[in-house]
Order: C-alpha cells, then sequence, then structure tokens
C-alpha cells in the first residue's frame, strides 16, 4: 500500500485546473501502480479542509467528481 498526499486533492482531481498538481498525483499513482502492484485508489476529503472550506456537502460532491 503506497499512501500519496497532496492538500485538497478532491477539489484538485474535481476541479481539473492545476495541471501541475495533477500531473503530479498521476506520476506518483503511476510508480504506485506499475511498480508496488496497487490496484485500488481512494480519493479522500475531510469536512473542515482548510484548503477546500466549504461543509461536508461540497467535500462529498469534490470527491465524488474526482473519482
Amino acid at each position: 500500500m503506497d499512501l500519496i498526499t497532496e492538500a485538497d486533492p478532491n477539489r484538485v482531481l474535481s476541479a481539473g485546473a492545476d495541471r501541475r498538481a495533477i500531473d503530479s498525483i498521476r506520476s506518483r499513482i503511476d510508480v504506485s501502480v506499475s511498480k508496488h502492484g496497487s490496484n485500488v485508489i481512494a480519493v479522500v476529503g475531510h469536512y473542515d479542509c482548510a484548503g477546500n472550506p466549504g461543509g461536508e456537502d461540497v467535500q462529498a460532491n469534490d470527491t465524488l467528481a474526482a473519482t
């Protein structure tokens, strides 16, 4: 199992605007999958995120959109 961390990943992935951050996440996922055999990816957010302040509904919607 690999842990790939990113500030407010659900917003980054759902918005799709920050190509550099998305490319970085993708590169780290590629290593996890191709070199370490990972076969499950989880996108996780939390309701009191300082980088994506919007409450539980915003977090849930962004997480769903990110997947």
